[in-house]
């Protein structure tokens, strides 16, 4: 490892610990503590500007919050450390976020709001105090659900209309705890909507027998809302068919049910109907049409067909240059580790398009911080061979970017 190397290395660490998965406090206190200490013996004599800076690199190179908050209130009133307070400031405001898109992810549970109060209450209460927000709603909705479970609902006759048969709360409640998986909530209020013949109730019990791998209830259910032209109902009814599950395999009407869903617009049925003309399943193999398939899904930001379809254009040699990139940046870019490092090994290695070694560790890096393990060595091998302005502009890429990916 050279002399410029060393330093990078110590960034990119920091970048990663303190830009990825940021770990929960548990042996912060002992950490903050040593590192508090010889912050200390740098400041017993006339601190050096050059020895702040070390103190700041060091405590962001740490993955902790905590520290950072120390290091605030420790410091505050010290003119010295005026440019530093708002670097530190600045970079806590910014874990705190990072953790704070990681809880929005997160059910909204007292058990959750706890973890968070464990280990964030002392540096991002701000945050804390907005998730405690969200549970106390998601309480409020589940009381208003229990409430109206308890109420008494009118009888459900073979004849009713189905605004008579159930209530709109019912449905609603059908919906929502499908929604949120509450599995067995869900189960007990879409029986009356899906008996009374409600699509969507009647797609929901079919995609929670399949769950529980009752498969003749699943096709039943989903049979039924397929027929009344539910987009959802028919892409699971085709998938049921398709797999002979429930009953006997038909690729053909599986297929005709994709193109019913495919035609309403629904992504998953489009990219499915992709996938079938590719495979032949109920058809001839019809690259053409499998292609046409893939990009109305990719088009609306499918991963799985944006996916698809760059693999298919890097195999075609008649294929634009750059077209398979497009979609694996699109892809890349909603959180695809599988799309990252396609990304970086096309600019590795100069596919489908020119050599890039910067870009390729961009996305290596961005696949390592989402948890791709393999993505450590290569990225590694690619920092040694930028230079330390090629390298810090990478860096602040990275983090830019991995701000904005979903979680």
């Amino acid at each position: 490892m050279t002399l410029r190397y060393v330093p990078l290395a110590i960034s990119l660490m920091a970048l990663l610990t303190g830009c990825g998965s940021l770990p929960e406090r548990q042996t912060m206190v002992d950490r903050s503590s040593a590192l508090f200490s010889r912050s200390g013996e740098l400041l017993g004599s006339p601190a050096r500007e050059s020895e702040r800076e070390a103190e700041v690199a060091e405590l962001f190179a740490q993955p902790y919050i905590d520290p950072l908050t120390r290091y605030l209130e420790e410091h505050e009133d010290d003119s010295r450390y005026v440019s530093h307070l708002d670097k530190v400031a600045a970079e806590r405001d910014r874990r705190c976020a990072e953790i704070a898109r990681q809880y929005r992810g997160r059910a909204a549970t007292t058990e959750n709001l706890r973890r968070y109060r464990r280990g964030y209450l002392f540096s991002c209460p701000d945050d804390v105090s907005v998730f405690a927000e969200r549970v106390e709603q998601a309480l409020a909705v589940e009381r208003q659900a229990n409430q109206a479970a308890r109420q008494p609902q009118p009888e459900v006759t073979p004849d009713a209309p189905l605004d008579r048969a159930v209530s709109r709360r019912q449905i609603n409640n059908c919906y929502l705890y499908f929604t949120i998986r509450n599995l067995q909530r869900a189960r007990d209020n879409c029986d009356q909507p899906a008996a009374a013949g409600d699509a969507k109730a009647q797609h929901h019990l079919a995609s929670l027998a399949r769950t529980d791998q009752d498969y003749a209830s699943a096709r039943e259910w989903a049979q039924q809302s397929a027929q009344q032209g539910h987009a959802p109902g028919q892409l699971l009814y085709a998938e049921l068919l398709q797999n002979g599950l429930g009953g006997s395999q038909d690729e053909e009407s599986a297929l005709n049910w994709l193109k019913a869903a495919a035609a309403q617009g629904l992504p998953a049925a489009q990219y499915a109907t992709g996938q079938a003309y590719h495979r032949g399943q109920g058809t001839t193999a019809d690259p053409s049409r499998s292609r046409s398939f893939w990009l109305q899904a990719a088009e609306k930001q499918h991963v799985e067909a944006q996916l698809a379809l760059a693999d298919n254009l890097l195999e075609n040699p008649n294929a634009e240059v750059g077209e398979a990139r497009k979609w694996l940046t699109r892809a890349a870019r909603q959180g695809s580790t599988t799309a990252q490092m396609r990304l970086a090994e096309s600019f590795a290695r100069g596919q489908d398009g020119p050599a890039d070694a910067k870009q390729a560790y961009i996305w290596y890096s961005l696949a390592l911080l989402a948890g791709e393990a393999s993505a450590k060595t290569p990225a590694e091998q690619l920092a040694a061979q930028l230079s330390s302005e090629q390298l810090a502009s990478a860096q602040n890429r990275i983090r830019a970017d991995h701000s904005q990916m979903p979680r």
